[in-house]
């Protein structure tokens, strides 16, 4: 993770993010580890050892007093990491099946930071060879999930919401919950990939509106 941050000439906080996310991205182990009976024998398991190191590490960089670093929510990002680090893994390993929608809801959990998560899924897989740090930049699995985002355009700033309040209002919806449970209705349909233009988001909410959908 180290040799990556300079690689890719992180800045300070993103490089500690970075660090803190592969010293504790693990750490669930240590309560989801089992043995259990899989296809006719004993394995050991850690299902939701990402969600149990959400809490240890949650609880561990509380006790540090970590929260923000020169304005950068290093405790978030660093839950973050923790919380889908297995995530990238899963989507490549079920590319043919994945689509605009997954990409787009992993750089959404993200907030802008799944770059971090891209380098600590290779650091994780490339710990377990034996010439660990004999790498140069990032694999073809790593590629593959830019090469995702690119070919949708899909970053940080594409996927935040198109159809606003103010687009509501001027077609009569009131401000209040009726408004918000729509608003937040419009950007699921956003994040699937049903529109990607203000002027479709709001063809495709008076659609569904005269069709009692939303």
């Amino acid at each position: 993770a180290r040799k990556l941050s300079r690689i890719y000439q992180l800045g300070n906080e993103e490089t500690l993010a970075l660090l803190l996310g592969a010293l504790f991205h693990d750490v669930g182990k240590a309560v989801a580890t089992r043995w259990e009976w899989k296809r006719g024998r004993m394995t050991i398991t850690s299902q939701l050892h990402d969600s149990q190191g959400v809490n240890i590490s949650e609880e561990i960089l509380t006790d540090l007093g970590i929260e923000t670093r020169s304005n950068f929510p290093l405790k978030k990002v660093v839950l973050n990491l923790v919380k889908n680090h297995h995530r990238l893994f899963d989507l490549h390993r079920n590319r043919e099946e994945i689509g605009f929608k997954a990409v787009s809801r992993l750089v959404k959990d993200l907030e802008g930071h799944d770059f971090l998560l891209l380098l600590l899924d290779f650091a994780d897989r490339r710990s377990r060879e034996t010439d660990y740090l004999d790498f140069d930049g990032i694999d073809e699995l790593s590629q593959w999930w830019l090469d995702r985002k690119a070919e949708w355009n899909i970053d940080n700033v594409t996927i935040q919401p198109i159809v606003m309040g103010r687009d509501l209002l001027d077609l009569g919806i009131p401000p209040g919950r009726e408004m918000g449970d729509k608003l937040k209705q419009l950007y699921e349909l956003q994040l699937d990939g049903a529109f990607d233009t203000r002027e479709a988001g709001i063809e495709l909410f008076k659609k569904l509106s005269s069709e009692n959908k939303i």
